[in-house]
């Protein structure tokens, strides 16, 4: 299940135009990858063969906007199956207030959170980083990714 987000300041010229280089890239090496936009300035692919579930759950709220790659479960006492969450759009407003707080306090499963609030993009993982989650800054773009040899990057 691996993933790749691709952030970068939409206000800052050198690094939008390093951002649309990269995913320009994307589209033409991994046609397959599914791509959600995580408010301005992020792009999260999932890049799990065509129909190998990109486990990527947006939601959106009033204040902000978010996405999730993995899988997330809600807590509470429950004895049978668990599934995951289809939707986070009812509590996208108090996830997003604390920067994804509510997301360690009520919920639980093995994920990566990207969550814009309006003032900056937080990148959370759940508690056990039961997800690889790596990164690195180039040409102004922070390349946020859970296998690098999964990642169609340009050299």
């Amino acid at each position: 299940m691996p993933f790749l987000a691709v952030i970068w300041n939409p206000d800052e010229g050198k690094s939008t135009a390093a951002a649309h280089d990269i995913e320009q890239h994307i589209a033409r090496h991994a046609p397959h990858a599914a791509v959600h936009p995580v408010g301005r300035g992020c792009s999260l692919y999932g890049l799990a063969a065509e129909g190998n579930g990109n486990a990527i759950l947006p939601f959106a709220g009033k204040n902000g906007c978010g996405a999730i790659f993995g899988k997330v479960f809600s807590r509470g006492p429950s004895f049978g199956a668990r599934v995951p969450l289809k939707s986070l759009d009812a509590d996208a407003v108090p996830i997003l207030a604390n920067r994804g707080e509510r997301l360690i306090t009520d919920y639980w499963g093995a994920y990566v959170a990207f969550l814009d609030s309006g003032d900056g993009l937080t990148v959370l993982t759940e508690p056990t980083s039961s997800l690889p989650c790596f990164y690195c800054t180039r040409m102004g773009v922070t390349l946020v990714f859970s296998h690098l040899e999964a990642c169609p990057l340009p050299d």
